[in-house]
């Protein structure tokens, strides 16, 4: 058994609660340093992290949004978050959560991590009478995309861009 296999033993998926506030900050900034190299979009600066971590808390309380945390004793080792629109926002013909941001640590990927956190969020969206969910993956980002594909997820729309 290598290090790698050691690292990713043992992973509890919990609900993220209010006083995890510090893990979902780091956790939000790994993840946006490695978007930020995909789509140079989001600056993965600490600024951008506390407005993300705000709205996180203040909607963890609402119940509008939720969020699970993958850990390895108490280290971060996967994230995922999703919200539910037609709660808040919309009124629409079905009702929908959207998949936010999914992260697990580059020393624990492919050890079936993002699998058991997707598969519990999905769970916990069918227990709300969720009829579907939507997400976004960068087109690049083919390991993303087939990781969705093996949930069943199909492209719905397509996002364009144009720089000026």
């Amino acid at each position: 058994m290598s290090l790698k296999d050691n690292i990713c033993n043992d992973i509890k998926i919990e609900k993220a609660k209010v006083t995890d506030s510090q893990t979902l900050k780091n956790g939000w900034l790994d993840l946006a340093k490695e978007m930020f190299q995909i789509e140079g979009y989001i600056v993965p600066s600490v600024e951008n992290a506390d407005i993300w971590t705000s709205y996180i808390l203040e909607n963890l309380k609402k119940g509008v949004v939720e969020v699970l945390i993958a850990r390895k004793n108490e280290e971060l080792v996967g994230i995922i978050s999703w919200d539910y629109p037609t709660r808040t926002k919309y009124q629409t013909s079905k009702r929908f959560a959207i998949i936010y941001d999914l992260y697990v640590t580059p020393t624990c990927r492919r050890r079936g991590i993002g699998t058991r956190l997707m598969e519990e969020a999905l769970k916990r969206i069918r227990e709300e009478d969720i009829e579907y969910v939507r997400l976004t993956v960068p087109s690049e980002n083919v390991v993303a995309l087939r990781f969705y594909d093996k949930f069943n997820f199909k492209v719905f729309r397509h996002e364009m861009s144009k720089e000026l």
